[in-house]
C-alpha cells in the first residue's frame, strides 16, 4: 500500500495535472474537508493546497516505509539487498536484449539466455522474497524454515550467478574448468530447490 502511494504520488508531481491530483488525495488523504474542498474548484489556492496536502503524504508515507524497513530483522533485510541485487541484474539484462535485438546482434542463444534468466530465475525468486517480506509485514515473523535459509539461499544465489557467467563467457571459446564449474552449479541448484522448496512449505 505504502509503496503505491509514493509511486502515484511521486509520479503525479513530474506535471501536477490538478483532477489527477484531487483523484489521489480521495484515495490516500483522511481529511474530509479538505476532499471537498479540493473538488469545489480550480482556483490557485485550491491548487496550492492540494501540491502541499500530497507533498506531506508522501514525506510521511516515506517515513513510514522507512521506519518499517528499519525495524524488520536481519534476515529480512538480507532478502531485501538480495532482491535489490536481483532487479539490478533484471535491469541490466533487459538492457543488454535491448541492444542485441535493435543491433540484430548474432547472439541468438545469448537471447535465450537472458530470457530464461529472467523468466526461470529472477522473477521466481523476487516473488519468493517479496512474498516473504509481505508474510513477515503481515504476521511479524516468518516461516520457521525461512530465516535458517535465508543465508545459505543468499550465498548460493550468488555462487550460482558467478558459474552461470563464467560459463556463459566460456561457451564459444571453451575452458578446462568448464566441466567442473557445470558439476558445481548442477549441485547449487539443487541444494537451492531443496531450500526454497522448505521455505515454501
Amino acid at each position: 500500500m505504502e509503496e503505491k502511494i509514493i509511486e502515484e504520488i511521486t509520479a503525479w508531481l513530474e506535471n501536477e495535472m490538478y483532477y489527477e491530483g484531487v483523484q489521489l488525495y480521495q484515495k490516500y488523504g483522511s481529511n474530509a474537508y479538505l476532499k471537498k474542498f479540493f473538488n469545489d474548484g480550480t482556483e490557485n489556492h485550491r491548487r496550492n493546497l492540494l501540491t502541499t496536502e500530497l507533498k506531506e503524504l508522501l514525506t510521511a508515507t516515506v517515513a513510514t516505509v522507512t521506519a518499517k524497513e528499519a525495524a524488520r530483522p536481519d534476515v529480512v533485510q538480507i532478502l531485501m539487498r538480495e532482491a535489490g541485487s536481483l532487479m539490478d541484474e533484471r535491469t541490466a539484462l533487459k538492457e543488454r536484449a535491448r541492444l542485441i535485438i535493435e543491433r540484430k546482434i548474432d547472439t541468438e542463444a545469448e537471447l535465450s539466455e537472458i530470457v530464461l534468466r529472467i523468466m526461470q530465475g529472477i522473477n521466481p525468486r523476487l516473488d519468493e522474497i517479496f512474498g516473504l517480506r509481505d508474510f513477515y509485514d503481515a504476521n511479524g515473523y516468518l516461516p520457521e524454515t525461512a530465516a535458517v535459509a535465508v543465508q545459505s539461499v543468499s550465498e548460493l544465489i550468488n555462487r550460482r550467478n558467478t558459474l552461470r557467467t563464467y560459463l556463459s563467457r566460456t561457451a564459444k571459446k571453451g575452458s578446462p574448468k568448464r566441466q567442473l564449474w557445470q558439476s558445481e552449479l548442477f549441485g547449487i541448484e539443487q541444494k537451492l530447490k531443496t531450500l526454497e522448496d522448505a521455505v515454501q512449505d
